[in-house]
Order: structure tokens, then C-alpha cells, then sequence
């Protein structure tokens, strides 16, 4: 077809050409599937997305027929939870288990703790929330996980908080 919906709204621009998927561009890739640290532009381009994106299926035409329900909704009523992430409390699961325990049953569960704790400090880079930084930076650098650190050694960095950063790289 002609559409190029996908294309054009594509805040990463993934679709370098019609019916080719540069994923490695994709935020949903990006934030569910990729391990280990990001790279910079990785970091930038998830913007305010802590999983997934679903732009590419919002605007598609073939999709406009089907139900708006929303994919977490079971989950949402199994757990009595809300649909939004509250990104300072992430970090109080300090391993692996609490993680897959508050995420039981969520599709959640494939970023591991590491990938959503990273999302998570990228977006409140991108999004300059510093006050939600404050609350969680010992935590961040304190992580048993080196791309966790790392992250928020970035995150401190795009925040310009001098403090935080000079406290994290006397650890190093």
C-alpha cells in the first residue's frame, strides 16, 4: 500500500524504508529487548518510554478496527495495579526476585531488573526530573549492577548535578 504512517511517526525513525524495521532503532526493542548498557543516542531516543512503544501500531490503518483495550488490563486487575510506573520505586527491588514478584504475570518481566531500572534512569534524564533523581541517586550508584551505575552516572551527568556525579566517580 501507500501508507507511511509508520515512517512518519516513528519518534526514532526505525523504518528506514517501507516495509524494513531497523530494530536496533526501535524504542520497543530498545527497552525490552536489549541488554547491557545503551549507548548515548540508545539513552536519548527511548525519551519518556520506560517499555515498549506502541506508536507504530497506534497509527497503523489496519489497526483502527481492533479493540483499544489496553494489553496490561488482565494484569491490571490480577495485581489491583495501576497502569503507571512510579520510576522512584522501582529501586527499592534491590534484586531480581523482588522484581519478578512485583511483576508477576507482566509482560514486564522480560526487561529483567537491570533493562527496566536502566529505562528508568534514562527517562528521568530525558525528562529532567531531578527531584525523583535526588530521591533514588545512593541507591542508583550503590547497584549491584554495573549498567545500572553506569546509567546513573549519565542520568547525573544530563541532570548537570554536579554532586551526585563528583559523589558517584569518588566511589569509582
Amino acid at each position: 500500500g501507500s501508507c507511511s504512517r509508520c515512517l512518519s511517526n516513528c519518534p526514532t525513525k526505525a523504518f528506514p524504508n517501507p516495509y524494513e524495521l531497523d530494530a536496533r532503532r526501535c524504542i520497543s526493542f530498545l527497552t525490552i529487548e536489549k541488554r547491557g548498557a545503551f549507548t548515548d543516542w540508545e539513552s536519548s531516543s527511548i525519551g519518556e518510554w520506560v517499555f515498549g512503544c506502541d506508536i507504530c501500531q497506534e497509527v497503523c490503518p489496519f489497526n483502527a478496527a481492533r479493540s483499544k483495550e489496553d494489553s496490561f488490563e488482565v494484569w491490571k486487575e490480577l495485581r489491583g495495579g495501576e497502569l503507571q510506573i512510579e520510576l522512584g520505586a522501582l529501586f527499592e527491588l534491590r534484586t531480581e526476585e523482588e522484581f519478578r514478584e512485583r511483576f508477576r504475570g507482566s509482560p514486564i518481566t522480560r526487561t529483567g531488573r537491570e533493562g527496566l531500572l536502566r529505562n528508568a534512569l534514562c527517562v528521568i534524564g530525558n525528562t529532567q526530573a531531578e527531584g525523583v533523581f535526588s530521591q533514588i541517586a545512593d541507591r542508583a550508584f550503590d547497584d549491584s549492577s554495573a549498567v545500572v551505575r553506569g546509567e546513573a552516572e549519565r542520568t547525573a551527568k544530563k541532570l548537570k548535578n554536579q554532586q551526585l556525579e563528583q559523589t558517584y566517580l569518588k566511589v569509582l
